[in-house]
């Protein structure tokens, strides 16, 4: 949502390979489905559905470039989070 700072982490010496590959592990293991669709505009809008840290199934959306903000741009992300709920077993 870009309304918090950027999380900066620092690590106590340079071998942060282990620490990286298991917290990428971490991440990727909660995605349960995702979708995505390029808009008129270019712009590359993916939903994932993840599990929680509760398993609650949740849905995140994503854009790669700016957002519009008009109506038929909204129908269409609409739809696709839809879509993405509705493959993951989502209800609502």
């Amino acid at each position: 949502e870009g309304a918090r700072p950027p999380l900066v982490l620092t690590t106590a010496g340079d071998e942060v390979e282990r620490f990286t590959t298991a917290l990428r592990e971490r991440v990727q293991s909660s995605v349960v489905h995702v979708e995505s669709e390029t808009l008129p505009s270019g712009t590359v809008v993916q939903v994932h559905v993840r599990r929680d840290e509760d398993g609650e199934l949740i849905s995140q959306l994503t854009a790669r470039g700016p957002l519009t903000g008009d109506v038929a741009e909204q129908r269409v992300v609409d739809a696709l989070e839809r879509r993405a709920r509705t493959a993951a077993g989502m209800t609502g």
